[in-house]
């Protein structure tokens, strides 16, 4: 099962967006790290029928505890990272794994750190989403890696 871990998210429409996207495909579930002024019924707006996947959503202090007991995380980034990996290749990596997996997807406005991105194994360039877009990160970004999980 792949956890959709989204650091630190600043809109609760994209954590809605990204609800909805994961209970049209199945794809996993939803994490959130420090949700910034999480507003369920903001959230709801966008969710769009997602209601169990954010009742379901674990929401953690940090990203050591979201990314606890995983066997392999793919952080996310916009900016050129030598050796990432393209959208099919994460899903077939995720998917291949044995045991929970994340996927980890930055705030709006920065997205992850440089040190986020050392932190862990392999990081995936998300290139037409870049971390400086807003709705885009944590609203289509995992959208779209749920329509490559789930194909």
């Amino acid at each position: 099962m792949i956890r959709f871990v989204l650091h630190r998210p600043r809109s609760s429409q994209n954590i809605g967006a990204a609800a909805r996207a994961l209970a049209n495909t199945g794809a996993g579930t939803l994490w959130t790290v420090e949700p910034i002024g999480f507003d369920r019924a903001q959230a709801a707006k966008l969710a769009a029928g997602a209601d169990r996947v954010l009742e379901g959503m674990r929401v953690v202090r940090t990203l050591d505890e979201a990314l606890e007991d995983c066997v392999d995380v793919v952080m996310t980034t916009g900016r050129p990272v030598p050796g990432a990996l393209d959208p099919r290749a994460t899903a077939r990596r995720l998917l291949d794994s044995a045991g929970e997996v994340a996927l980890v997807f930055g705030d709006e406005v920065n997205g992850l750190t440089n040190r986020e991105l050392r932190r862990r194994r392999r990081p995936r360039r998300s290139g037409r989403w870049p971390t400086r877009s807003c709705s885009r990160c944590c609203g289509n970004a995992p959208a779209s890696c749920c329509r490559v999980s789930g194909s």
